[in-house]
């Protein structure tokens, strides 16, 4: 990951994030989304929650008892290699560590609980489809703390 955090050389901040989410599968992709949201953050002053989800299949846990163990270990190795990273770049960072069947059901399911308490609704109703220029941008929001940025492909 370390070669990953130069991507940004001179990112700015493009708006006022107090909490950025960001998650992964300890794939090349998750990694590369990991060490951009610790340049946004670095360059926001935002603290980052990194969620990995541990997920459980029970049919698989019955053939291999000790997988949970195995799956739990390393997901702590690759949260320990974001906290590095994030403790290089001077950013706050708490890891999250969900476990379900459904990993999708999972993020939401923590992204609500993450979300302040001053929101209007769970972030799955405020979820706007692709854009059509294909670009990031932001929705609209009712208050300061709804404050997101979206991006196409990134579900």
């Amino acid at each position: 990951m370390e070669n990953l955090m130069d991507i940004f050389p001179a990112l700015l901040c493009p708006a006022t994030w107090g909490k950025l989410m960001v998650c992964t599968d300890a794939s090349d992709e998750g990694q590369n989304a990991v060490a951009a949201a610790l340049e946004l953050a670095q360059a926001c002053d935002s603290q980052v929650f990194a969620v990995q989800v541990l997920q459980i299949v029970p049919e698989f846990q019955a053939v291999v008892p000790d997988l949970r163990a195995a799956l739990g270990k390393g997901v702590q190795e690759n949260m320990a290699v974001i906290k590095a990273a994030a403790d290089k770049l001077g950013v706050a960072l708490k890891t999250v560590t969900p476990q379900g069947q459904l990993p999708h059901a999972t993020i939401v399911a923590t992204a609500d609980e993450l979300r302040p308490t001053d929101h209007h609704g769970p972030v799955r109703e405020n979820r706007p489809g692709p854009h059509p220029d294909g670009q990031c941008h932001r929705p609209g929001h009712r208050s300061q703390s709804d404050n997101v940025l979206w991006c196409p492909g990134a579900a």
